[in-house]
């Protein structure tokens, strides 16, 4: 019995966990308040939480406020990324249905791969220190060859967004937005990862 509730015990380690993500959590949504920031505020928070995995990182908010700081710039222009994809996302499904209202299916096909590459890509800018282009090509890569991987990327922060809402919606504003993405880190490490590489 001790040992469950010593330091090292499975007691301390599970809530000191949980406690580091509430603050990780409370972080990403005081600097992201600000469209503006969004793209340094989502580096910031994977990768915080991948060094807490990988690392096993407690000092947590040093590490948060250390890791906006040095991804500000790669931040902004994925703030700018996902702007700019989402605005070509919209001209062309605009596009597609003044072509035709038969193409709808095409949109859909549009759509959901759209949504994988953006889920995956935010995680793989975030985590390794490659260029724009290098990233998108991973991106692609893993989307095209590993999409139920992909899906499962996609469908984790979905659902564990909707168990919280369905629960407490606090629990959610408290807590959502980091348990997504530390579940989005534990399957991306175990199933995708690679080294910095690209191997």
């Amino acid at each position: 019995m001790n040992k469950l509730f010593s330091y090292e015990g499975l007691y301390y380690r599970v809530f000191s966990f949980i406690a580091n993500l509430l603050l990780i959590n409370l972080l990403f949504w005081l600097t992201s308040i600000t469209i503006f920031l969004i793209g340094p505020a989502v580096m910031a928070l994977y990768q915080t939480i991948y060094q807490m995995i990988k690392e096993q990182e407690s000092a947590v908010v040093q590490a948060y406020l250390k890791n906006l700081k040095h991804s500000f710039k790669r931040g902004l222009i994925l703030t700018l990324f996902i702007a700019l994809f989402i605005v070509g996302l919209g001209i062309s499904t605009l596009v597609l249905f003044q072509l035709s209202t038969y193409l709808g299916f095409f949109v859909i096909i549009l759509f959901g791969l759209s949504l994988l590459f953006l889920c995956t890509f935010m995680i793989i800018y975030s985590i390794y220190p490659w260029p724009l282009k290098k990233s998108i090509h991973e991106t692609v890569y893993v989307v095209l060859s590993s999409s139920a991987n992909s899906i499962i990327l996609l469908v984790l922060p979905i659902l564990t967004c909707w168990f919280m809402t369905q629960w407490v919606f606090f629990l959610f504003v408290a807590l959502g937005v980091a348990v997504s993405a530390c579940l989005q880190l534990f399957f991306f490490i175990k199933v995708l990862e690679v080294d910095e590489s690209g191997q």
